[in-house]
């Protein structure tokens, strides 16, 4: 848990902002899905947040969003029974083929 703080501490660096720029116009190829809680404060702090995040220009196979009722940020400690059924619902939908 602590060094996943420290990554947000230092992500605003210069130096992580320039290593990222290997990836500029890069598509993300595999399915992807967002999974958040409903009442997290993260998705406020930018106007257009989840049209963002569902651009094609990003995502090649977007899945959509899932927003989990009765829970904030801490997603994983808040609705974790939820969380689990999110994710195995995720899986459940995606060819064998697409995992290999």
């Amino acid at each position: 848990f602590k060094g996943g703080l420290q990554y947000y501490k230092c992500f605003a660096s210069d130096y992580d902002q320039n290593q990222l720029k290997v990836f500029s116009g890069m598509k993300i190829k595999c399915p992807a899905m967002f999974i958040s809680g409903a009442n997290d404060w993260g998705m406020q702090l930018e106007p257009d947040f989840m049209k963002k995040m569902g651009a094609k220009t990003v995502y090649e196979d977007w899945r959509g969003f899932q927003l989990i009722d009765n829970s904030g940020h801490w997603l994983s400690e808040e609705q974790p029974e939820e969380l689990t059924k999110t994710i195995l619902r995720f899986l459940d939908m995606l060819p064998i083929k697409e995992l290999l």
